[in-house]
């Protein structure tokens, strides 16, 4: 027996108990407590350590055989674990890419015809239509026949025929040019155009045949806060139906 932070011991004398086993017994002073312990020792010839050595020896040889086995046992079912869960993973991934897959929006085939097949196609170099698609010119405010069309449709490219904005998305900014809070999903590509040193703005242009729509800017309605500001030479509206793409 062990006893810790003793103030003060004391032999107080010893004596021989009939097993055969010394006993000495030592006062321990503690403030207010006082506490007699006994430290016996062997006097026998060694059998009952032996014994009890052997025993301990059986008892740790059992118990590592134990843990062995149980080591053993966890490592197959981790193993196990381990394959469970990578075969999971990668039918969730699997799952993942079919829907990712099945909401895509579909592509549109692109549109590249020389410069010259442009103006043949949006009325000639001065036309309005080719001015602001293929040169990125802005119209007038105000001259749309398409700035107060809000019928049920969808507003399409004017040169390619590729569906840009659902009617639903119109709103009216005051601008005087056709406004959006969004484009239909893909339709649209957005760059950065400094062509205005001190007014850095979002240029959108038509995804299929990369010709110049408008602007988009911060300062819209919800749900977006968004303002498609589009060209109405550079758009077409197909009534209660849609474009190409």
């Amino acid at each position: 027996m062990t006893l810790t932070h003793v103030f003060s011991t004391r032999r107080v004398g010893s004596f021989t108990r009939a097993s055969g086993r010394r006993a000495t017994t030592t006062l321990v002073s503690i403030p207010s407590v006082r506490v007699v312990v006994v430290k016996a020792s062997h006097s026998g010839n060694g059998n009952d350590s032996s014994n009890s050595n052997g025993r301990n020896n059986n008892n740790n040889n059992n118990d590592n055989s134990n843990d062995n086995s149980n080591n053993s046992s966890n490592s197959s079912i981790n193993r196990h674990r381990l394959l469970r869960a990578l075969v999971a993973s990668i039918a969730t991934i699997g799952v993942a890419a079919q829907s990712r897959t099945a909401v895509a929006a579909p592509e549109s085939q692109p549109v590249n015809l020389s410069d010259e097949e442009w103006q043949k196609r949006l009325g000639g170099p001065g036309a309005m239509p080719y001015r602001v698609l293929r040169k990125a010119a802005t119209e007038p405010p105000f001259t749309s026949p398409l700035n107060k069309e809000y019928s049920p449709g969808t507003f399409v490219c004017a040169g390619c025929g590729s569906s840009l904005f659902d009617s639903s998305a119109k709103f009216n900014s005051g601008t005087g040019w056709p406004s959006f809070t969004q484009a239909l999903p893909g339709a649209v590509d957005e760059s950065e155009d400094r062509s205005i040193v001190f007014m850095p703005r979002t240029e959108v242009s038509c995804h299929t045949c990369h010709g110049h729509l408008g602007h988009v800017f911060p300062d819209g309605p919800p749900p977006t806060g968004l303002r498609y500001c589009m060209n109405g030479a550079a758009l077409a509206f197909v009534k209660g139906g849609q474009g190409q793409g």
